[in-house]
């Protein structure tokens, strides 16, 4: 079935993290999102953000399901975390409304924690170039964040050059 299907994926890019590498080389500033399309990890959190897609009487609800599963592939390290994370930067504002406190322990307080992160920038570069109109929710979560990033020295640094605009 898909279910086990995907768990084994993941399964597998947990296990051996170099085979599930993005098939993008750069030597160039990290396009994370570009990265986590060409990669098996970042396909699998594109096909657990699709599933609210699909029909069913749970097709607009975070179950408790797919939230094991999200946190699972939460779990990975390194660059395959950074691709996880830049398809979740793409869908934060529908996350954050299917379930705020869930969205906040295990994305954004993340990225709170520690914004220099690959991670935490792979999620705020994908947030800010694709992540579409935020809610007034979402953004009232994240003003204090995103203004303390941009208003940093070296706020030009890469990966918080995407901020400028957003410093106001």
């Amino acid at each position: 079935s898909y279910l086990k299907l995907w768990a084994r994926m993941v399964e597998a890019a947990i296990a051996n993290p170099d085979a599930a590498r993005s098939s993008i080389v750069s030597d160039t500033r990290k396009d994370w999102l570009t990265a986590a399309i060409n990669s098996p990890v970042g396909r699998m959190a594109m096909l657990l953000g699709e599933e609210f897609s699909w029909e069913g009487p749970d097709h607009e609800k975070m179950t408790d399901e797919w939230r094991e599963r999200a946190e699972r592939l939460l779990s990975v390290r390194s660059d395959l975390l950074c691709h996880v994370m830049a398809v979740f930067g793409t869908r934060l504002n529908w996350l954050y409304y299917a379930d705020s406190e869930w969205t906040d322990q295990h994305i954004i307080s993340p990225i709170q924690r520690d914004p220099d992160a690959e991670a935490s920038l792979a999620a705020i570069s994908s947030l800010l170039g694709c992540g579409g109109q935020w809610s007034a929710p979402l953004f009232v979560r994240l003003k204090g964040l995103m203004v303390a990033l941009a208003s940093r020295e070296g706020g030009e640094e890469e990966g918080h050059q995407d901020l400028r605009g957003c410093a106001g």
